[in-house]
């Protein structure tokens, strides 16, 4: 919270005498091909900041022609489909995150070793959603022949449910391990040269940078699927069974591989609690 920080002791900045400051492109060259902890800590963190980004835009940005060309619903039932899963996202995060940190986030008193660490339960979770959600799209949420007709928007709220409520603590993980990088950072750099640097935002900017790496890696996906595989100018009835079966590839076989992605990343992360 807001009051958890005294800005005048614990937040202080270092003075010009303590601290080495570097321009931005000596600290990105340096988060990419360094070989210190710190700098593969960067690495992993961010390469499964990036597995998760796409992860989640996969679905997000394909769940409204999931509903229209897969499952073969009308449009206007397909919005309240979309609003009540964009509903469903919302409550997962408002409530998922609070609850892990109550869980992980007290220390223990007497030895901050022995304080919970997220780690395992995220690789548990993870694993749970990608299973479990597998196993939901195969059966909730086939495909739907051209000439039938469903209005079930409720399977692919609960398939999407499935999915994402276990990752919710990998977002929790994930700002954990961006705080334990820059202090893993500040650590390593201090032992070697006796000053100090915090490089936050250049940290964050090269996450940024490879989010919209992911975000434009979908935006071209969904581009392609519409420039062979389906066509947006015909109604849903009118689409062949190859549009259908594109997107229900995408959430059979894209969703779980970039979990699995996201899971190999956190597993090489290479900071895992040893600290005092």
């Amino acid at each position: 919270g807001y009051l958890a920080i005294d800005p005048f002791t614990e937040a202080k900045q270092t003075t010009d005498s303590e601290q080495k400051n570097n321009s931005p492109i000596t600290d990105y060259k340096d988060i990419i091909f360094g070989k210190g902890k710190a700098q593969s800590a960067m690495r992993w963190a961010t390469a499964t900041y990036g597995f998760y980004t796409l992860h989640t835009t996969f679905y997000v940005s394909t769940v409204q022609y999931y509903f229209i060309y897969t499952l073969n619903i009308e449009p206007a039932v397909a919005a309240t489909g979309v609003a009540v899963l964009a509903i469903t996202t919302i409550l997962c995060d408002l409530i998922g995150v609070p609850v892990w940190g109550c869980l992980f986030g007290s220390r223990n008193k007497d030895d901050r070793l022995k304080s919970r660490d997220p780690r395992q339960a995220m690789l548990a979770a993870c694993t749970l959603s990608l299973v479990a959600g597998a196993i939901a799209v195969a059966i909730l949420v086939r495909p739907v022949a051209r000439d039938a007709t469903n209005s079930n928007i409720v399977s692919l709220v609960v398939t999407l449910f499935i999915i994402r409520a276990p990752t919710t603590l990998i977002t929790y993980w994930l700002i954990g391990a961006d705080g334990w990088c820059i202090d893993e950072d500040i650590q390593e750099y201090y032992k070697l040269t006796g000053k100090r640097r915090r490089r936050e935002s250049v940290y964050k900017g090269f996450q940024l940078a490879i989010r919209a790496v992911a975000d434009t890696i979908v935006i071209c996906i969904n581009l392609l699927i519409f420039s062979t595989s389906c066509d947006s100018k015909i109604a849903s009835q009118n689409q062949t069974m190859t549009c259908a079966n594109t997107f229900y590839l995408i959430w059979q076989v894209g969703i779980p591989l970039t979990m699995c992605a996201c899971l190999f990343g956190a597993w090489k992360f290479p900071i895992k609690g040893e600290r005092r």
